[in-house]
């Protein structure tokens, strides 16, 4: 009868903990996909469809949009693994992201800010791949930095289009 009632209580405990971990993970998605864009917003020159679906509770792929005058700060990313490690490094480079795009003046400079910052600061095994495109809209110009990340670009001339072609340089 001892016996039983000690497991019983180990049981009781090993609920209550799981029940806590899921509340705890539940959390941690929802602060992640606050951080990820609904949509894409209205970009002169442009027209963007972006959003994503998560393959986990918590995941290692983000994207984002940062207006900087004129200039607009695309990026998409997808950190080695997947749950609660590949989402914590994804939340950093976020934050990286936005802390330099203030003090940089192209799309390179950015990822070697973000890289300086990140790469001490994690595992040897952990890495993000990565493509930042900065759209300037008064030249109606496209600057394109790979870090590892497949290409993302999808050009199609449309005839009689009203929307104008736009030139794709190395930042």
């Amino acid at each position: 009868f001892n016996e039983i009632t000690r497991s019983l209580e180990r049981v009781s405990t090993d609920i209550k903990e799981h029940r806590r971990i899921s509340s705890e993970l539940n959390i941690a998605q929802k602060i992640q996909d606050d951080l990820l864009p609904k949509k894409a917003p209205p970009i002169k020159g442009l027209d963007i469809i972006a959003k994503t679906k998560p393959a986990a509770e918590i995941g290692g792929d983000c994207f984002d949009f940062i207006k900087k005058g004129n200039q607009i700060f695309m990026y998409m990313g997808d950190v080695t693994g997947h749950g609660i490690p590949s989402g914590l490094v994804m939340m950093i480079v976020n934050t990286l992201i936005h802390t330099f795009a203030d003090m940089v003046q192209d799309s390179k400079q950015l990822l070697v800010q973000v890289n300086k910052y990140l790469k001490p600061r994690i595992q040897n095994t952990m890495f993000m791949t990565m493509t930042m495109l900065r759209w300037d809209e008064e030249n109606q110009r496209m600057f394109y930095t790979g870090a590892g990340h497949e290409t993302i670009l999808h050009y199609k001339k449309m005839r009689k289009s009203a929307v104008p072609v736009f030139k794709i340089a190395i930042d």
